[in-house]
């Protein structure tokens, strides 16, 4: 076969190659895309998920550290923290399921700290609820940190 002869059908490679690379271009794009979206959607819910927990937080600490007449009934105030620690630990199934990772031990810490002997704060000395306070606002600033940990590193900073 001569070079004039191959020359005659190097239009069809110039074609071919061409859709060659735009497909493998688009099939880059396609899976940055795909990956930035998966990255932004997971980090929405590790967001609502220490929205979540500040509030959490912010119910038990008033509780913990406010006087007796500004204090919940012990009831209620379990209710609210119940359906708020559920709340959390539904996100973070979520999260779990999409890798991060998140162990749940300091969530059970936290619901420890938040509920136990809340029906006796009313009458405990008040270093003793400001002590409580006071862990839970480390244990909610450790968990916090566990979260973001997790997103970085699953999601590591280029």
């Amino acid at each position: 076969m001569a070079i004039e002869e191959v020359s005659k059908y190097s239009w069809i490679f110039t074609i071919c190659s061409s859709v060659l690379f735009i497909v493998i271009g688009w099939a880059v794009v396609y899976w940055n895309a795909k990956k930035l979206a998966t990255r932004n959607e997971t980090k929405s819910l590790l967001d609502k998920a220490i929205s979540q927990l500040e509030s959490l937080t912010v119910l038990a600490t008033e509780y913990w550290l406010g006087g007796r007449k500004e204090r919940l009934d012990d009831d209620h105030y379990q209710l609210l923290v119940m359906a708020q620690i559920s709340r959390l630990g539904l996100t973070l199934n979520i999260l779990n399921a999409r890798g991060l990772g998140i162990s749940f031990d300091l969530l059970a810490h936290l619901t420890t700290l938040t509920t136990l002997d809340c029906e006796k704060a009313n009458t405990m000395e008040k270093s003793l609820c400001h002590t409580r306070g006071h862990e839970l606002n480390n244990v909610s600033m450790e968990l916090t940190n566990h979260f973001i940990n997790a997103f970085q590193n699953k999601y590591a900073p280029n």
